[in-house]
């Protein structure tokens, strides 16, 4: 079998255990989007030691194309294996050789596999920049090595004695925007090559030039690094979580969607018994008042709808939402609760749109929490749009009503 067909088997391999890896080790709620990215890429080459007489190595320029998984591990970091073809290579001009002056180019195709971690800002749904950090490794499977002008000479870089792996680092920052139920964005990167691409055969002496009669060495090392700058498409398949029990919803699974459980009273032996809890909504100060007394918690849910309010149309906490939520997070952080939080919206507007403003509304508030101290891997968050109105929607009180945030204790 041929030396670039083991080399992409390995990756296939390795992006196929880093992927699973990622599902399996994911712990907190978080979303998994599959997407397209491709850009130009720029590419130069740093060459330790150059005999005198030669000119600096010029850039050269070509396409990349790849696809990618990515895995929000936390609001803040997510994983984005990724794949993709693109060329590096660089061009030196004016070789003496005994015919003449030549050109000499190399531009060698790769396979790399990338595992960017990435640091997001700002909040889902919202324009959001981000960082990220990616190991890169690649794979050459094909390209063009050239001499131009004396001599004319051309031959493929897998025949040649050109590395066969690269590694490098490469950062990048940039900036996604949603766009309905896509992401797109743009990026830029600069990729650090670690490792030498000259080949075992001109280091050791073995390797034969065209323009001369006996083997030659080469001194020193050929690193490549470059710019790029990309365009990408990704598309959110699926939400889940580990440590829920599947509340997270799209506005595709809306009419699947449960409403919070209310206790209904048991009728045993003609008489009334209220089973727990006894209201279908508490304020945060009785739940308070229920851990004091040692009543059990669980299925309880806490109505927000008077503390935490937003503008229409808006998703940013205000002020009074923010104090009532630092009390909220301190009580769950001291009992150690798991909770979801959920989201509602009146029927003002279209379905699309309330179903999307809830869903915004809803990780708002649970960040927030997050960033107070409550443990991720405690919190989940639904929306439910308009579907699940608790008052008539013809009034402005019944509006207000349901336009609320609940907090479910699990």
């Amino acid at each position: 079998m041929k030396r670039n067909t083991l080399s992409h088997l390995l990756l296939l391999v390795v992006m196929s255990l880093t992927i699973t890896a990622t599902v399996r080790a994911q712990k907190t709620a978080g979303e998994i989007s599959f997407g397209v990215i491709g850009g130009l890429h720029s590419s130069s080459a740093s060459y330790s030691h150059l005999p005198d007489g030669l000119n600096d190595p010029k850039s050269m320029f070509g396409y990349n194309a790849g696809l990618f998984a990515e895995f929000e591990l936390s609001p803040l970091v997510s994983l984005r294996p990724q794949l993709s073809l693109l060329t590096r290579g660089s061009k030196i001009e004016s070789i003496n050789t005994r015919q003449g002056k030549s050109d000499y180019s190399f531009n060698a195709k790769y396979t790399d596999f990338r595992l960017p971690v990435m640091f997001n800002f700002g909040s889902k749904g919202s324009i959001s920049p981000y960082m990220y950090v990616a190991p890169t490794v690649g794979f050459v499977y094909g390209g063009k090595l050239k001499l131009e002008g004396a001599i004319d000479y051309e031959i493929d870089v897998t025949q040649a004695n050109m590395a066969n792996t690269y590694f490098a680092i490469t950062p990048g920052v940039g900036v996604k925007f949603p766009l309905g139920g896509v992401n797109l964005g743009v990026e830029m990167n600069y990729e650090l090559g670690l490792t030498d691409t000259y080949g075992s055969k001109e280091k050791d002496g073995k390797a034969h030039a065209v323009n001369l009669s006996s083997n030659y060495t080469i001194d020193g090392t050929r690193k490549m690094s470059g710019f790029e700058f990309n365009v990408f498409l990704s598309v959110p398949l699926s939400t889940f979580s580990g440590s829920s029990s599947g509340n997270n919803s799209k506005a595709s699974q809306k009419g699947r969607q449960q409403a919070p459980k209310v206790q209904q009273p048991v009728r045993q032996n003609n008489q009334v018994r209220q089973s727990q809890p006894r209201k279908a909504y508490y304020t945060l100060e009785e739940v308070k008042a229920m851990s004091t007394r040692g009543e059990r918690l669980k299925g309880v849910t806490i109505n927000a709808a008077s503390n935490i309010t937003f503008a229409s149309g808006k998703t940013a906490l205000s002020a009074q939402a923010k104090r009532y939520l630092d009390r909220m997070a301190q009580f769950f952080i001291e009992q150690d609760l798991k909770v979801d939080v959920r989201a509602h919206t009146d029927s003002q507007g279209a379905d699309d749109v309330n179903m999307r403003l809830s869903e915004q509304r809803a990780e708002a508030v649970y960040n927030y929490l997050v960033s107070k101290g409550v443990k991720a891997n405690r919190l989940s968050y639904s929306f439910y749009g308009e579907t699940q109105p608790i008052q008539s929607n013809d009034t402005d009180a019944g509006r207000r009503a349901n336009r609320r945030v609940e907090f479910v204790i699990k």
